[in-house]
């Protein structure tokens, strides 16, 4: 799980502000009358955060709850609510979240300290309730070992990285469940936004528990080859308990598509996709 909490600095598009995006008056006192009015919906359609997140520029996979209280900045020094001109009224306080397995984090609360009068932000607090693992023993003693193999492996629209017009791409693969080596890296395929990865080396689980490895994750990360040194294009994240195979069975083959991501936002169309083999081979 992730939470981000923060003074994200979005502010409201509201009308055109100018350079300095100062509202006008008239603009400024229409926004204070929408709030005085519980008018929060339509202030909220011209959030720039809501917007950005919408277009896939930031926090992708992300959540946050509703707003449905006044914004807390850029307020007056005081318990009664008040705002300053200079600034549009907006909500720069937020607080998200982000969550790689099955069990979602559920908001159970959302507010603000309206009567705390020490800065021009009002604090944003929340309730989050989120399940809380008892992690499985790294081995099972009646496992020899696990294997995982990645097959069929191609990218699609990379972005330009040389002055070519193409890239130079290869595939690193990592995560807490194997020691990170030189043979956890593939060949670089030369001069291609769409590569094709074959033979791609098999990783031998250090951790052998299924159950543990359910809360595994396997890292791809996509990078480009120059002549000394090399630049990230993205990553992919593979959550282990999407492949697991069933206690009854010993191998499980599933395909994955994903969008490449590099910094929590997407990476133009850029696209990684293959197929993933887990087995499990018992004592005896």
């Amino acid at each position: 799980f992730e939470v981000d909490v923060g003074d994200l600095n979005y502010r409201l598009d509201y009308g055109d502000q100018g350079e300095k995006k100062t509202p006008s008056k008239e603009q400024f006192d229409e926004m204070v009358s929408m709030i005085k009015g519980n008018e929060l919906s339509k202030l909220f359609k011209v959030d720039q955060l809501q917007s950005q997140m919408a277009k896939g520029r930031v926090f992708c996979g992300f959540k946050e709850g509703r707003y449905n209280f006044a914004p807390t900045f850029k307020v007056l020094r005081q318990k009664e609510l008040a705002y300053t001109p200079e600034r549009s009224p907006s909500w720069c306080d937020r607080i998200l979240w982000h969550s790689m397995t099955k069990e979602w984090i559920e908001q159970m609360d959302l507010g603000a300290g309206f009567d705390i009068d020490t800065s021009d932000h009002k604090p944003v607090y929340t309730v989050l309730r989120m399940p809380v693992y008892n992690l499985p023993s790294i081995t099972d003693h009646t496992v020899s070992s696990i294997t995982i193999a990645l097959d069929q492996v191609k990218c699609f629209r990379l972005p330009t990285m040389d002055q070519n017009g193409l890239a130079d791409p290869y595939l690193h693969l990592m995560g807490t469940f194997f020691p990170d080596s030189p043979s956890n890296v593939s060949k670089v395929i030369k001069k291609t936004l769409n590569p094709v990865f074959d033979n791609l080396p098999e990783i031998k689980s250090s951790v052998l528990n299924p159950e543990r490895l359910k809360h595994c994750f396997l890292i791809i990360k996509i990078a480009d080859k120059d002549l000394i040194t090399s630049s990230t294009i993205g990553y992919t994240v593979l959550p282990l308990r999407w492949f697991l195979p069933e206690r009854h069975k010993t191998t499980k083959t599933k395909m994955f598509r994903h969008r490449i991501m590099k910094g929590g936002i997407y990476i133009g169309n850029a696209v990684i996709q293959g197929q993933v083999t887990i087995r499990v081979d018992k004592k005896g």
